[in-house]
């Protein structure tokens, strides 16, 4: 061996070794293509199509029942003519393994922009209650149901297919107020997390349990500091309508805090609330079935936005609307595990956008209402919409009810 070539050796091996996990995950989803499969605007399973091959005809070439087929060939003795291609399925519904590999990362993701708007909600009701009419002191009780969607993906240009995920909450919560500075209070919630992929029969339908706590300082009548913590327990299903049951399951959690800061200005009926926040979400998404590796997502942003709100007086209590406007910069956004390195590497097994890179800077927009009655109910609703974020959309619905005891 040459001299030279001795400082090379170091260096092969640590390609190699990096190399290994993209090339072990890769492994377990690969399949074999061997017919032509119906139009790509019928829907079908990622378990039946490939998504690496199209035919001149517009077809996408399907995958025969995985395990089937190689027990067939195994069985046989035959070989793969030169009608079979090798090639990543996009999810292949008998083995685990692939299906944490395909779904860890993207459910890592939606955990982490789920979490931050489950503490973003929780603050701006705060920061709404405090401007509506309320008592000095006391116990509030409060319920809510929100409904929420969101889309990625889908644009002609990239090829990519649409990811819609959606899910719908129950809460109920209850705060004190201890005077006009302080107040602290904890709320549980019910959720319903479900991911659609545009033109495709496989699905993930998830129940979540989430618990927040929170508190209010003012130190001074127009100044607050506030502080959220939340926490979520997730349970993902995947299911598809050619498989009776559940293909597969996992397990996910996501924690977070949220830290904000404002100040009200007052103009007669008319108010003014400035803001800035700092979040801090994490998640944990298990492997599925008990197959395959855990991935671990982590992100942090930094918010920036104004609520302008009035009062009106009328003959059944107090008409209170307001209006938010909220920008936000992703400063970190972190994806790990063996699903998030797939992605990375340019080798993901779904037709969506890579989950580790996102648009860092998008906006808010909402507008809302709470209608004070007598003997203390409050009747509030609340819209929101997000915009400037790259082949994103979204939209929250809030509908509620809150007493004072």
């Amino acid at each position: 061996m040459k001299p030279s070539a001795l400082p090379l050796l170091p260096l092969g091996l640590v390609i190699t070794a990096a190399a290994l996990p993209v090339a072990s995950a890769q492994a377990a989803c690969v399949t074999l293509v061997t017919d032509t499969a119906p139009p790509v605007d019928t829907p079908v399973d990622y378990g039946d199509v490939g998504y690496g091959e199209q035919s001149a005809t517009g077809s996408l070439p399907s995958i025969q029942s995985g395990l089937n087929r190689v027990k067939a060939l195994a069985t046989t003795g035959e070989t793969a003519t030169d009608t079979t291609a090798a090639v990543g399925s996009a999810s292949n519904l008998t083995d685990p393994a692939c299906l944490a590999e395909s779904f860890g990362a993207p459910l890592a993701a939606q955990g982490l922009v789920g979490t931050r708007r489950m503490l973003d909600q929780t603050l701006a009701q705060l920061a709404q209650r405090r401007a509506a009419p309320h008592a000095a002191t006391g116990t509030t009780l409060y319920g809510f149901s929100s409904d929420q969607s969101r889309r990625e993906g889908g644009l002609p240009d990239t090829g990519n297919q649409a990811l819609r995920v959606s899910r719908s909450d129950i809460t109920l919560g209850a705060d004190y107020r201890f005077n006009n500075q302080w107040v602290a209070g904890s709320a549980i919630g019910f959720g319903a997390p479900r991911l659609r992929w545009a033109g495709n029969s496989t699905r993930i339908d998830g129940k979540s349990v989430h618990l927040t706590s929170y508190g209010s300082y003012s130190p001074t009548p127009e100044s607050y500091v506030a502080v959220a913590l939340g926490v979520e327990s997730n349970r993902y299903l995947l299911l598809d309508s050619s498989v009776t049951g559940a293909a597969a399951s996992s397990k996910g959690v996501n924690w977070g805090l949220s830290v904000s800061a404002g100040h009200d200005f007052g103009f007669g009926n008319w108010g003014l609330s400035p803001y800035v926040r700092l979040d801090d979400v994490h998640t944990r998404v298990g492997a599925f079935s008990g197959a395959g590796g855990i991935n671990k997502g982590h992100s942090n942003a930094v918010s920036a936005g104004t609520q302008l709100q009035t009062q009106v007086p009328t003959s059944w209590g107090v008409f209170a609307p307001h209006a938010r406007v909220e920008l936000t910069r992703v400063t970190n956004w972190r994806l790990s595990g063996q699903s998030a390195l797939t992605y990375a590497a340019g080798a993901g097994v779904l037709p969506i956008n890579n989950p580790a890179q996102i648009d860092r800077q998008f906006g808010v927009v909402g507008i809302g209402a709470s209608a004070v009655l007598q003997r203390g109910v409050t009747l509030f609703t609340d819209y929101d919409t997000g915009f400037a974020q790259k082949d994103v959309s979204s939209w929250r619905f809030t509908l509620g009810v809150r007493t004072e005891l």
